[in-house]
């Protein structure tokens, strides 16, 4: 990765819920950035930091209008600070893909948040791939695997509900006609026995 790039703070999409999603990222923005201080990048400690505050402001974001706003904020930060520490054309797949997931954060809805996260996490797979990061693109892979199986199941879990629906209006209609048409030989055979003359007598069921 070149010098002055911040990685994302763990993208996390295939976590049960969005809180988890975001303290999974705040774990991981913290270790980033610890990461990148032993290196020596000051640029990728300032970037990661920016993420934690972010991620914090997220955390309370549903709660609160200012926190919102303070999310919002960061996020402009980001995006100029990535101006600011600019070294080539990888410069642009890093910053777009910190914004992505930085505004996932601010989502409420678990499924835009992973679709964002899978967006960002896409553009720093393409970034490590064409930075010749062959770990952290190993990593990606299989954060965009685990995400993108976590955004299915959700629609797995009702197409098998519908098909369960199914089934069970099929068996229901396919029990019904068998008891009409066992009724109706019933009463086929009934009036077949009785006796011609008068008729037979009804009585009630």
């Amino acid at each position: 990765m070149p010098s002055g790039h911040a990685r994302p703070e763990g993208s996390a999409p295939a976590l049960p819920g969005r809180r988890a999603i975001l303290l999974a990222q705040l774990l991981a923005g913290a270790a980033f950035a610890l990461h990148y201080a032993g290196l020596g990048l000051n640029a990728a400690v300032a970037m990661n930091l920016l993420g934690l505050v972010q991620t914090l402001a997220a955390l309370r974001a549903t709660g609160s209008r200012a926190m919102t706003r303070l999310g919002q904020g960061l996020i402009v930060l980001m995006v100029l600070a990535g101006g600011l520490f600019w070294t080539g054309p990888l410069s642009a797949l890093s910053v777009l893909a910190t914004a992505l997931i930085a505004f996932a954060r601010l989502q409420s809805d678990p499924r835009r948040l992973r679709l964002l996260l899978l967006a960002g996490t896409l553009c720093w797979t393409a970034h490590d791939l064409f930075g010749e990061a062959w770990i952290l693109l190993a990593a990606d892979i299989g954060a965009l695997l685990a995400g993108a199986v976590a955004l299915a199941a959700p629609w797995q879990a009702r197409r098998a509900q519908r098909r369960a629906s199914t089934r069970r209006a099929a068996s229901a209609i396919a029990t019904a006609n068998t008891a009409t048409v066992h009724n109706a030989r019933v009463s086929e055979l009934w009036w077949a026995s009785a006796p011609i003359s008068g008729g037979p007598t009804m009585k009630p069921m």
